[in-house]
């Protein structure tokens, strides 16, 4: 569900990310207005989470969950993290890296078990040998899949984490770490969900589960501040 509207609160937000994008020297956003989007916890392809932002072309893309819940100053350090992570280039660019790690991953695999099989043990098609390779090989395949995409995982929260280092540094350590305490105490369902998420593979296909939960946000910003 999306609500678009254009409240005072809307305006002010509209007005942070137009600065946000001036100190940090975003050009790909330009936002005019501010839409404000359920965030459900057991869905796999929410764009955003109750911590955070997203943005297209002209919108700030803002989570329902916080709309009039906080004071407008307090969303700054909502907005700035998201506004890093989106606009960095390096950020950017690893992320979509990790996203897609596991794409050569899959191609390289499938060759090698296909020239090994054909080419190295010279198995014959509907053979019992070739049978058993393939059982071995795709159980193989899927633990180190696993591997692969909880590493990736894991890497991408890093680079989440870094965006707020960045941003900490726009908003204050500070802000950054009382806003996220902030939401944190509001037990909203879907930054709960996050944190009692289980590293499986049903889990890696969710969007949130390439995030950090509040909590290693708050950790991070608080072991870097001291």
């Amino acid at each position: 569900m999306e609500e678009t509207l254009y409240t005072d609160e809307d305006q002010a937000i509209v007005e942070i990310a137009k600065n946000l994008c001036h100190q940090v020297g975003v050009t790909r956003f330009n936002p005019k207005r501010v839409s404000w989007l359920a965030v459900w916890p057991r869905r796999s392809r929410n764009p955003i989470t109750s911590d955070s932002c997203n943005f297209d072309r002209t919108r700030v893309l803002m989570p329902l969950s916080l709309r009039g819940r906080m004071p407008t100053e307090e969303l700054k350090s909502v907005i700035a993290p998201a506004l890093i992570f989106q606009s960095k280039s390096g950020i950017r660019l690893r992320y979509n890296l990790a996203i897609l790690s596991f794409a050569p991953y899959i191609v390289g695999m499938v060759t090698l078990g296909t020239f090994l099989g054909l080419r190295v043990l010279n198995l014959q098609r509907g053979s019992l040998a070739a049978l058993v390779f393939l059982v071995v090989f795709l159980v193989l395949f899927f633990l180190f899949f696993l591997l692969v995409t909880n590493g990736s995982a894991l890497y991408s929260r890093k680079l989440w984490l870094i965006a707020d280092d960045q941003a900490a540094k726009l908003v204050g350590s500070q802000n950054l770490l009382h806003v996220l305490k902030e939401i944190d105490a509001m037990k909203l369902d879907d930054i709960e969900a996050i944190k009692t998420r289980e590293p499986n593979a049903y889990s890696l296909r969710r969007r949130p589960s390439w995030r950090p939960s509040i909590i290693e946000r708050i950790e991070n910003l608080t072991m870097n501040a001291t």
